[in-house]
This record gives C-alpha cells, structure tokens and sequence, in this order.
C-alpha cells in the first residue's frame, strides 16, 4: 500500500473534496496557502529606504523579510493597486 492511497490504492476521497474547497474559495476571492507577511505600507517602506541607495539585503533585515520579497516588492507584484 502506498502513503496516502486508501486500501485499494486509490487517491482518497478527501482528494475531491478539497478541489471543492479550493474552488469555492477562488470564488470568494480568497487563495489558498500562507498571508504575504509584507503588506502595502511595508513596500512602501521599502520603496522609501531603497531611494536612500540601501542594499535589498539590508531592507529585508530592517523590516524583517527576505531579500526576495523585497525585490518583489520593489517590482510592485502583489501590491493593492491604490498603493
């Protein structure tokens, strides 16, 4: 038997219902996996330090986000259009 198949080797039925549960969260505008922990007044803030010529490294330590989110927010993706 394989991890996560049922007796009959068969993906189980959760399988199917949490397609349901992905789909009916799409359709309330809500995605499924973990909240950005940057939010818009934090990129702002890092467009903000960023002018002053400082290293997205050294943003991310000051506002406690990883290099790469800084460079994501940088690039404005994710980001509320009214920002």
């Amino acid at each position: 038997m394989q991890p996560g198949r049922g007796p009959d080797g068969k993906a189980p039925v959760l399988a199917g219902s949490h397609r349901a549960v992905l789909a009916a969260a799409a359709a309330n505008n809500r995605g499924g996996g973990r909240p950005r922990k940057a939010d818009d007044p934090t990129a702002a803030r890092a467009r903000e330090i960023k002018g002053k010529g400082i290293s997205a490294g050294d943003i991310g330590k000051m506002l406690g986000v990883s290099r790469a989110t800084v460079h994501r927010y940088l690039a404005g993706e994710g980001m509320d259009a009214s920002a």
